[in-house]
């Protein structure tokens, strides 16, 4: 049974199966990443402006090489899907559901919003209970010309973990899953999928299964999102607000030295309240289930 499992992967007399596909997709994707940014570092390095993640934001100058790495990744992260889609799907990424369209501009504003609504539901349950205490705001801390360098840093920093994902997970899999078995069978297994992706960001308070379990449940939401319009930039929207409205919210606390807007202290329990790493808190849930209740007034 297993074998046979197996070889309907990979295997086929008629041509490439799905399974050789998404990996051979990947590795197209890898290697034009690999080619652009690696000697792009490599410059940066030698003329003294290497990228320093997880530095703090000092000013301007100390964001420049970490901004060109960034965006130089995204690009060619976004090459590297369109040369995998031209070659092996005959197709491009608007196929991919990227399509610069009618509507496309809506969407990701809608998920903007939305996403900002998840975390502001869950910042606002969290201050009911107590858990979370305004502390004051960012520039009552940090100087602007250090504050600002570090909103834009963090804007752009932003974008990594919507597009990437959301390409993966509700554009290359969900795809390749849903032309072989259809929407539900795509969903659910590019969620679990989804889920055990965020191992390797756990928060060490969170426990695994809690992570798997709350993020397959966001990646239902992120799918039912895709399949609203069949496009990406609505779940990338949604992505990217939620991620980002943490940050200014500063959601899971933090030293003031690290705050965009609010300044605040969270005690609550990390079930709860949102955990630093992978995974999402029951009141994060309770943004995600609202948020997928609108959605699916908006598909009827």
């Amino acid at each position: 049974m297993h074998s046979k499992a197996f070889k309907s992967i990979f295997f086929s007399i008629a041509g490439l199966r799905w399974g050789w596909l998404v990996i051979f997709y990947f590795l197209i994707v890898v290697a034009t990443i690999a080619v652009i940014v690696g000697p792009l570092v490599l410059l940066l390095s030698l003329i003294q402006l290497p990228p320093q993640p997880g530095r703090p934001v000092t000013g301007w100058a100390s964001i420049i090489g970490s901004l060109i790495t960034l965006l130089a990744g995204y690009s060619a992260f976004l090459f590297g899907n369109h040369l995998a889609q031209r070659w092996l799907r005959k197709s491009d990424l608007r196929g991919l559901g990227l399509n610069i369209g009618k509507g496309w501009g809506r969407d990701l504003i809608l998920g903007i919003g939305l996403g900002a609504a998840i975390g502001a539901v869950s910042t606002f349950l969290s201050w009911v209970m107590g858990w979370y205490r305004f502390v004051g705001f960012s520039w009552q801390f940090r100087p602007l010309d250090i504050l600002l360098p570090a909103l834009l840093f963090s804007i752009i920093a932003s974008v990594q973990a919507p597009l990437l994902e959301e390409v993966i997970f509700r554009g290359i899999l969900f795809q390749t899953l849903f032309a072989k078995w259809g929407w539900r069978m795509a969903a659910l297994i590019s969620s679990i999928l989804f889920g055990l992706g965020h191992l390797t960001s756990m928060d060490s308070r969170f426990s695994w299964m809690a992570a798997v379990i709350s993020t397959f449940l966001a990646g239902l939401m992120f799918a039912q999102a895709y399949w609203l319009h069949k496009s990406l930039w609505l779940p990338m929207g949604i992505h990217f607000g939620w991620i980002f409205a943490g940050r200014l919210l500063s959601d899971v606390g933090g030293t003031a030295d690290k705050a965009l807007l609010l300044v605040s202290k969270v005690d609550g329990p990390s079930l709860m309240v949102n955990p630093s790493g992978g995974g999402a808190g029951l009141f994060e849930l309770i943004g995600v289930g609202l948020v997928a209740l609108i959605l699916w007034r908006l598909s009827a």
